[in-house]
């Protein structure tokens, strides 16, 4: 079954558990990535169901954005089993590209945080 996310991210890739070749795509090495948001919740729902609650409730749900060979911007998903691999994500890049943000889920709760100067 071949995937195509709506920004085109995804051609050639063999359904939706395989990642993403991250060096030719731009993203960093570490995560599972999709070119959809649904194919990576599905994916994030079931390594959730497969864990033990305290590493379900670490796991992170990320996007990403990067640019196309038009150079436009597109939308691309990560799975991250613990935030620490998520910043390790985002430590190994220049600080101008790290393009990663953490998605909230509606469906778990979590702590409210305000960044205020």
């Amino acid at each position: 079954m071949r995937s195509r996310g709506r920004s085109g991210c995804g051609r050639g890739l063999l359904g939706a558990r395989m990642s993403w070749p991250q060096a030719k795509l731009g993203l960093p090495k570490y995560g599972t990535w999709f070119p959809t948001q649904s194919k990576m919740l599905a994916y994030h729902a079931e390594m959730a169901a497969a864990a033990e609650p305290a590493a379900a409730a670490e796991m992170m749900c990320v996007g990403w954005d990067r640019l196309n060979a038009q150079k436009a911007c597109v939308k691309c998903y990560a799975f991250f089993p613990t935030p620490e691999r998520f910043f390790a994500a985002l430590d190994a890049r220049h600080p101008a590209e790290r393009n990663g943000y953490e998605l909230l889920r509606q469906d778990a709760p979590v702590c409210l945080y305000l960044d205020v100067e």
